[in-house]
Formats: structure tokens, C-alpha cells, sequence
């Protein structure tokens, strides 16, 4: 099978795992896997950090607001996402039905210390399966600044395709336990 229709059935099968899970076991495996992250020390000492706003069923890394002054959001334009600090609240839905800031200070990049990135799945040495649209790929590459996935258990997977293009994330922090990967671009 071409890694294009294995990640395509991954992508279908972990949708379904996120969403078979009750919304009590999202909340508290969310809160779960923030707590792991920020007692890792990976965000010590981060002007900024990078995250997502959960989508229905996802990993919701709406707590690493409580640590961090400033956080920021990614919003879409075109092929590529530009960031912007701003807070979950005040967030509105937009492309994909994506919570997104319309407005707020927009940081470069290279500003950027540490990015949270969102996955479908995620493997022990640190390759991830997106949706599909190669935005944190490409937002990612070649970056200085290090990138560590959040997830459920249950999103861990032992192999996953891996093009030229993926890029890696440094560790992957679950409600259970923390995989270090090596960082690869």
C-alpha cells in the first residue's frame, strides 16, 4: 500500500479511536497530558509557546494558557499558518470550523520557542500523523525552535508512514507517560 492510502486509513482509524473515547476520559487525559508537558521543563523558560485549539474529540491543550503569559495561535492563510497571541476565549471558528484569532499581535516564526502541535497519531520516536494538509510540516521545517506532540494513549502508534517532508517532533507527553523521539526534519 503507497504511504499516501496507508496515511489515509490511519488517518480514518484514529479519528475513530479520539472519537470512541468519552468526553470524561478527553478532560481528564487533557489535563493529564498538559501536566506532563509542563512539569517536563520543556516550556521553562519560553517567551512564547505555540498551540492548537481542540477540535471535537481532540486533545485539548487549552491548560498550557496557565503557565505561559504568552500564547499563541495559529491561523490559517492559504498553505501556511501564521501565529498570533491571543487566549482560547477569544478564539472563532473559521477555516475548517478551526478556532482561529482574527486579530492580536502577530509573532514571526523565529519568535517562536516552543511548539505544541496537534496529531491524529504520534510513534515512540517521535513521527506524526497530521490531517493531512501539511501545515505543521511546513511551518515546522527547518525551525530552531522545538516541537513536542500531545495525545491520548490511545494515539500512539508502534509504525507510521514517513515522507521526506514530515518533520518529527522532540517528545510526545500522553496522560501516561512522555516518548522522546529524536528531532529530525
Amino acid at each position: 500500500m503507497a504511504a499516501i492510502e496507508r496515511k489515509r486509513s490511519l488517518r480514518r482509524k484514529f479519528l475513530n479511536v479520539r472519537a470512541g473515547l468519552s468526553p470524561e476520559a478527553r478532560a481528564e487525559g487533557s489535563r493529564a497530558a498538559v501536566r506532563r508537558l509542563v512539569e517536563s521543563g520543556v516550556l521553562d523558560g519560553a517567551k512564547i509557546v505555540a498551540v492548537f485549539a481542540a477540535l471535537e474529540y481532540e486533545i485539548d491543550p487549552i491548560d498550557v494558557e496557565a503557565v505561559i503569559e504568552r500564547v499563541a495561535y495559529p491561523r490559517v492563510d492559504g498553505r501556511d499558518l501564521r501565529f498570533f497571541v491571543s487566549r482560547h476565549q477569544q478564539l472563532v471558528p473559521r477555516t475548517m470550523k478551526i478556532p482561529e484569532p482574527l486579530e492580536g499581535e502577530e509573532v514571526a516564526l523565529d519568535d517562536i520557542d516552543v511548539f505544541v502541535v496537534p496529531g491524529l497519531a504520534f510513534t515512540p520516536d517521535g513521527r506524526r500523523l497530521g490531517f493531512g494538509g501539511g501545515y505543521y510540516d511546513r511551518t515546522l521545517a527547518g525551525r530552531n525552535a522545538r516541537a513536542f506532540g500531545i495525545a491520548f494513549d490511545e494515539q500512539i502508534a508502534d509504525d507510521l508512514p514517513f515522507e521526506d517532508y514530515d518533520v518529527r517532533v522532540a517528545a510526545v507527553f500522553t496522560p501516561t507517560r512522555t516518548l522522546v523521539g529524536e528531532v529530525i526534519s
